[in-house]
């Protein structure tokens, strides 16, 4: 008996040592490593908002060392207030060193437990998406190849990617069509090289239907 409540006494303060869910005073950080075709390792930096899932910064680099790790959180804000809390896992390259540098922009840091990325719920989930999206499809070259293809995703991420979390908005805002009820055309937009596209109704009008009469009557000579 006596042993069962020490394990509850233990499951409970594991939970108690959860970091605060999600929300707008919160944000993560976390590096994303990537091979190379020549089997090397570049790794991806970024810093995501917690309240609309959004991108404040990321850069790539071979040597995430903890003075380039800083500069790059330093950047992430550079006219806004910073978040209050700023989570990130044990990795050693988020050290004492990162953890200052985190304090003196006026942010709280909190560190995850061990072995526990579902504390970390919002990065592991942008890195999970990053790769099914986009790093599963293509083989990187270099480090300017990741930076560029990074560049494209996270344009993709924030204008036409929609989420859940956000009441399937896109984190910058994306103003929802309607269809007119005269029917009209929908037009594609190939976005990452082809890999998605985005949808987008385009407005009805008798210019439009006469013009696909026209096209159509050249095609039947």
């Amino acid at each position: 008996m006596a042993s069962a409540n020490s394990e509850n006494s233990r499951s409970r303060q594991t939970l108690a040592d959860v970091p605060p869910e999600p929300s707008r005073g919160n944000c993560s950080h976390g590096l994303l490593h990537v091979p190379t075709l020549t089997f090397g390792i570049v790794y991806c930096f970024f810093v995501i908002s917690h309240d609309r899932r959004r991108i404040l910064r990321f850069n790539v680099t071979r040597n995430p060392n903890a003075l380039w790790i800083g500069q790059q959180l330093r950047e992430a804000w550079p006219y806004l207030p910073v978040h209050r809390f700023l989570l990130f896992d044990r990795d050693s390259k988020f050290g004492t060193d990162v953890i200052s540098a985190v304090r003196d922009l006026g942010s709280k840091p909190i560190r995850t437990a061990f072995r526990s990325p579902w504390q970390n719920g919002v990065a592991e989930r942008w890195i999970g998406s990053c790769r099914r999206d986009l790093l599963d499809h293509v083989i990187v070259l270099n480090e300017q190849h990741l930076k560029r293809l990074m560049s494209e995703y996270v344009r993709y991420y924030h204008q036409d990617r929609t989420h859940l979390g956000v009441a399937k908005d896109t984190p910058t805002g994306r103003p929802a069509a309607v269809r007119p009820a005269e029917g009209s055309n929908i037009h594609s937009f190939p976005r990452l090289g082809g890999l998605h596209h985005r949808y987008t109704v385009a407005a009805w009008t008798p210019t439009t239907r006469l013009s696909e009469q026209v096209s159509l009557s050249e095609f039947s000579r």
